[in-house]
């Protein structure tokens, strides 16, 4: 039987694409973005640690859905302390819709995927590269400046990065593993 962490490490099918979604829209380039310009994405999220969940409730808003982030392990010590971070520091943003049910709220179909890179030559959206792809894989047209950085510059004081460490007691020790997951 295959573990959700496992069908996520797998990156395929909707899950890639829903990444490749989030990642477009996190690559810091300018302007418009082209399905061309777009980045690959990781093979998988072993090297990455879960950061950040977050729920946005309003359907006519873009981002609606389940959003879940990670950071890979060049920019998770960064995260720790609130940046700065790193060139080469990289989050990845999953995106599902929502599906509700007796007074609960879960993970519904994947939507998209994006990224959020840290690299030296994107000037004009704070040193980071945004990209985003949809649930069917494909790099989606967005204008990067619009589409992502202007939100993004809420939180320049944290090197434009929304997510940040919440203290859970006793948890916020647990070291990740060799595999960035915690529950192995």
């Amino acid at each position: 039987m295959t573990s959700t962490l496992d069908t996520r490490n797998a990156l395929s099918g909707p899950l890639a694409t829903a990444l490749a979604a989030l990642l477009c829209c996190s690559l810091g380039m300018t302007g418009p973005a082209t399905a061309e310009d777009q980045p690959a994405l990781p093979k998988s999220l072993a090297d990455y640690r879960f950061v950040n969940a977050f729920i946005v409730h309003d359907q006519e808003n873009p981002l609606f859905g389940m959003h879940e982030f990670y950071v890979n392990r060049v920019g998770l010590d960064a995260f720790r302390h609130g940046g700065p971070y790193p060139e080469g520091s990289e989050f990845i943003g999953l995106v599902y819709g929502v599906e509700k049910g007796d007074g609960t709220m879960n993970e519904g179909d994947a939507q998209a995927i994006t990224l959020m890179r840290k690299v030296a030559d994107a000037e004009a959206t704070g040193g980071w590269q945004f990209a985003m792809y949809g649930a069917d894989g494909k790099a989606m047209d967005i204008d990067v400046v619009k589409d992502c950085f202007e939100c993004h510059t809420q939180v320049e004081q944290r090197d434009y990065v929304f997510s940040q460490p919440l203290s859970v007691g006793e948890l916020s020790t647990v070291p990740a593993t060799e595999t960035g997951d915690a529950s192995r």
